[in-house]
């Protein structure tokens, strides 16, 4: 007996509960012929050029002169959705951009990764030397000694301190200690986005919630066995359209306030702006001097305390790190 999805394509069984035109999208890509086409137009893109377009005879020379009515049917499934028709041309539209610009990133030029590299910084738990690692679209910092922030798991390696998105692309033409200060960079800019409320990725809307381990108990060098995290409280922003997601403890988000980047700005720490591998270094080691305690659970309100060379500035959070008062 044939089961509900029977007459149902793979395409759209595996959509679940996903937006129609998610699907639609993925349908509209399932072709060599329109791939083909995004490719020639990405080649012959160059930003700030006016009258940019491909006229159709050379775009259709481009992927290799297919049958005339077969590419332009394929054209015209693109035309409106991914790619746009202009007196001198065709090119592509902000998606068709992003799909392309993906794929590029993704694909890193042919990159291999990095093996575990020691970059002289030390774990901020225990002293012992770090090494920055990367794998999946991911640098990692890692303690070798000790537990780090996070509990291993088949995403996180024994140790993990810090883990910040960086496409493969990334790696290219870039010393590992160029490679750490891209990689923070780019959470930092991410980070901001979903403070704010908009994804970096999508621009769709980005929910925060707190969450608090009623069982959180760490050693000098471990992580709770109960959350698996070094702090007690954690603050999750997570994009409602395409997932993007940012973990981490107030005391680390707050650095971005204006409230806190004045108070380092005016004792000469710089945490925002020409921020290479020795002023990332020196953005984070402030930032582990953060403290963060919770005042009340209903409702949640959260206190963080930075100081720099005996100087305090207190903070008064919500649960979506509304700053509600600044001290000191």
């Amino acid at each position: 007996m044939a089961g509900p999805d029977a007459n149902r394509s793979p395409l759209e069984v595996a959509a679940g509960a996903a937006d129609p035109k998610t699907l639609e999208t993925f349908e509209l890509l399932a072709d060599e012929t329109r791939l083909a086409i995004l490719l020639a137009l990405w080649d012959e893109y160059e930003p700030f050029v006016r009258n940019s377009g491909v006229p159709f005879s050379e775009l259709r020379e481009r992927v290799g002169n297919p049958d005339s009515g077969k590419f332009n049917y394929h054209l015209g499934k693109l035309t409106g959705e991914v790619v746009r028709a202009t007196d001198d041309g065709y090119k592509l539209r902000p998606g068709g951009e992003k799909i392309v610009r993906a794929v590029i990133g993704e694909a890193g030029r042919g990159t291999s990764g990095l093996p575990p590299t020691q970059l002289g910084m030390d774990c901020p738990r225990c002293d012992a030397p770090t090494a920055v690692t990367y794998r999946d679209g991911r640098l990692f910092e890692r303690c070798t000694e000790c537990e780090g922030y996070f509990a291993e798991t088949d995403d996180l390696p024994a140790g993990t301190l810090y883990t910040w998105q960086l496409e493969p692309v990334g790696l290219v033409d870039r010393t590992p200690e160029q490679m750490y200060a891209a990689a923070a960079m780019g959470m930092l800019q991410q980070t901001m986005g979903m403070i704010e409320g908009v994804c970096p990725s999508c621009s769709g809307l980005v929910e925060s919630e707190v969450e608090i381990c009623e069982e959180h108990e760490v050693g000098p060098d471990d992580v709770c066995p109960s959350c698996g995290l070094e702090n007690e409280i954690s603050t999750l922003f997570q994009c409602s359209v395409c997932k993007l997601s940012v973990i981490g403890p107030p005391s680390g988000f707050v650095t971005h306030h204006p409230a806190v980047v004045a108070f380092y700005y005016e004792r000469g720490v710089e945490t925002q702006y020409s921020l290479d591998f020795e002023g990332v270094r020196q953005v984070l080691e402030v930032e582990e001097a953060h403290e963060q305690s919770l005042v009340s659970t209903e409702p949640v309100r959260i206190r963080v305390t930075v100081a720099y060379e005996g100087d305090e500035r207190s903070l008064l959070l919500d649960d979506e790190l509304r700053v509600l008062d600044v001290s000191g």
